[in-house]
């Protein structure tokens, strides 16, 4: 008796020494933690971490603990961790664990084409009756939910699989019964879908596992394809295409995840358009009222995320949706076109008004243009190319395109003028216009008068030139536009070049206008020490002399001739004259070509003794762009880079 009092003594000493031990960690581990907040914000938060974390566990050699021995694995009495969650972190290391995913993911995958090619094999040898095939598939499914519930108990994350494999194949089974074999009809086919729906929507709640939507999502919209949908009917594609469009975005809401209704859009678009191919083609009424109404669901779902969840999507996800809405833009297009031409451009034009709607509901929610500024671009980028397709190429008439590109850009300009500016929502806006502009100015310079059904093309072609000249000014108040500005001011002196031979007939008569308009130009860069124009008029003078010596002179009179050439030469020497005063002045002062143009130009109103503030002015009333991060010219940044390169005035 003594013998156990004795030893249940030791075991109460030694029980006490293990409490010490642990209460000292647990002190030292919450002075580590309080050392880390207080670390976090400087250098040292990884050092400060790794010496509270030594201090917790210990010298290798601490007392109670023989030299070299293995550490004793303690559990704190208090710890609540539940059985079933110790056991689930019972994989060792990431490379064992992306093993093990990858065999359950294989095995996911085995079961649902195990599952697929059973039920037509059974259909094509005719070993079971209808009834029987569909049961026994329908128990299968039943039977993987009820092993993977079962195995929870030891492995929570893995047994996962297994029950989406189940849903999957439940999902196969409603659809054999019903289409296949006319085992129930709609209705119940229905209503099969909505109790495996709530069954699957209950399963991911209680897995909490990412692999059952996707595996769900990959299985069920992959159905028509492995069981022939050439033999479906397209309303039914559309039942339970739209019932698992509604699934996939309520379970992607719920477990916070784009990848989710992602996945079931692009399953929706891509496999229907598929399946709808393989079928009879007379329903085509039904397909475009089911792309309408997965354009109002994932697009829906789409916004609805970005606000419940505060977060817009990122520029990759707006790739993503875009690739995915064009293509819905493009299928339901050609549908409409074939079928019911009439009616092609105003769904169109309705489908931008949807996604417009829906891009404003959620930015007014957010509330940070910010952050919503790769979903601004994406929605810009769909409106600009829709509008732009369907209004100009489908309800405008040809006679009117001409004009009507000539006054887009114009649109645009007030846009940017009105504080859009260069922000990249608008870029789409920007580009769309370029782009049909380029297409009515290359037509209208390419098709003679003559051949054309374009009213007035001779005032359309100069005020083509006009419009290129103020997008170039434009364009050199936006730093991102720096590049740009250039080739719209030689194109605008290509368009008013050829406007002068569409009006005048006399080739001496349009050889000493374009002499005039050089010199025009070279003057006019003079005056506002421009010299992006300036050095673009010497494309002017090169066309004219050009023109003078390989075409006017050919079959003029002597006394044409010298009339032509007296007003070539007066025009290069007057040119040549400008030019040089216009270049004399410049320094280098930076060896950034437009810094030192703009650094000159500064020196010179300091000289003209105007004070910072009026140069600030000038300089934006000229639209010269200000380089720095502000992109504002004040008084204040004059003044400063005055001071720096000492010029006078200052």
């Amino acid at each position: 008796m003594d013998g156990l009092e004795e030893r249940l003594a030791q075991i109460e000493a030694r029980l006490a020494r293990i409490e010490g031990r642990l209460g000292d960690a647990a002190a030292a581990r919450e002075a580590a933690g309080a050392a880390a907040d207080r670390t976090d914000s400087g250098p040292y938060a990884g050092a400060a971490r790794a010496a509270g974390a030594a201090d917790a566990t210990g010298p290798a050699d601490s007392p109670g603990r023989a030299p070299g021995a293995r550490p004793t694995v303690e559990i704190h009495p208090s710890a609540s961790v539940s059985a079933p969650a110790a056991r689930t972190r019972g994989l060792g290391t990431r490379a064992e664990l992306t093993a093990t995913r990858l065999m359950a993911w294989g095995a996911s995958a085995a079961f649902i084409l195990a599952a697929g090619y059973f039920v037509k094999l059974v259909y094509d040898a005719g070993w079971l009756t209808p009834a029987r095939q569909v049961g026994l598939a329908g128990a299968s499914g039943m039977a993987l939910i009820g092993a993977g519930l079962g195995l929870s108990r030891f492995d929570r994350d893995y047994s996962a699989y297994l029950p989406a494999v189940g849903i999957v194949v439940l999902y196969l089974s409603i659809f054999a019964g019903h289409v296949f074999y006319g085992l129930f009809g709609l209705p119940a086919a229905f209503v099969g879908v909505a109790g495996v729906t709530l069954a699957a929507l209950w399963l991911g709640r209680r897995f909490d596992h990412s692999a059952y939507a996707l595996l769900a999502v990959t299985g069920t919209y992959a159905t028509p394809l492995l069981v022939e949908a050439a033999r479906t009917d397209v309303i039914d594609l559309v039942v339970y295409y739209s019932a698992w469009g509604l699934l996939f975005s309520f379970v992607a809401l719920q477990e916070r995840r784009r990848s989710i209704y992602l996945l079931a859009l692009y399953f929706a678009l891509f496999g229907f358009d598929i399946a709808f191919r393989l079928t009879d083609r007379s329903a085509w009424l039904a397909a475009v009222l089911y792309q309408l109404v997965q354009l109002l669901v994932f697009a829906g779902t789409a916004a609805f995320f970005s606000v419940r969840h505060r977060r817009p999507m990122t520029e990759l996800e707006a790739v993503v949706h875009g690739l995915a809405l064009f293509y819905f833009y493009g299928i339901e297009y050609s549908l409409l076109h074939r079928y019911a031409p009439g009616a092609a451009p105003w769904a169109a034009l309705a489908s931008v008004g949807v996604v417009l709607g829906l891009y404003e509901f959620a930015r007014r929610q957010i509330g940070d243009p910010d952050r919503m500024r790769a979903s601004g671009t994406l929605v810009s980028a769909y409106a600009s190319i829709v509008t732009t397709h369907v209004v100009f190429f489908e309800l405008l008439p040809d006679r009117w395109q001409g004009w009507a590109a000539m006054l887009l850009p114009a649109s645009a300009g007030l846009l940017m003028r009105r504080g859009a500016g260069m922000s990249p929502a608008w870029w789409p806006v920007y580009a769309t216009s370029g782009l049909v502009f380029a297409f009515g100015f290359f037509e209208v310079l390419t098709t003679e008068p003559e051949h054309t059904t374009t009213p007035m093309p001779e005032l359309l072609i100069a005020l083509h030139a006009a419009s290129l000249y103020v997008a170039a000014m434009l364009f050199r108040r936006q730093r991102e536009g720096l590049f740009v500005a250039p080739v719209l001011l030689y194109a605008g002196h290509l368009a008013l070049l050829t406007a002068t031979v569409r009006v005048l007939d006399e080739p001496v008569a349009i050889s000493v206008v374009w002499a005039v308009i050089a010199v025009a130009m070279l003057l006019f860069a003079v005056r506002r020490d421009d010299r992006m124009v300036g050095q673009s008029s010497l494309v002017i003078f090169l066309a004219s002399a050009l023109k003078v010596l390989l075409y006017d002179l050919s079959d003029a009179a002597p006394a044409i001739r010298v009339v032509v050439l007296v007003v070539l030469a007066a025009s290069l020497y007057a040119g040549g004259w400008l030019y040089q005063r216009m270049g004399a002045q410049d320094e280098e002062l930076h060896p950034d070509r437009t810094i030192n143009e703009q650094l000159n130009l500064i020196k010179r109103l300091f000289a003209e003794g105007r004070s910072a503030e009026e140069i600030a002015r000038e300089l934006t009333r000229r639209g010269v762009p200000q380089l720095d991060r502000d992109g504002v010219w004040t008084g204040e940044v004059v003044a400063r880079i005055g001071g720096e390169f000492g010029f006078r005035g200052v």
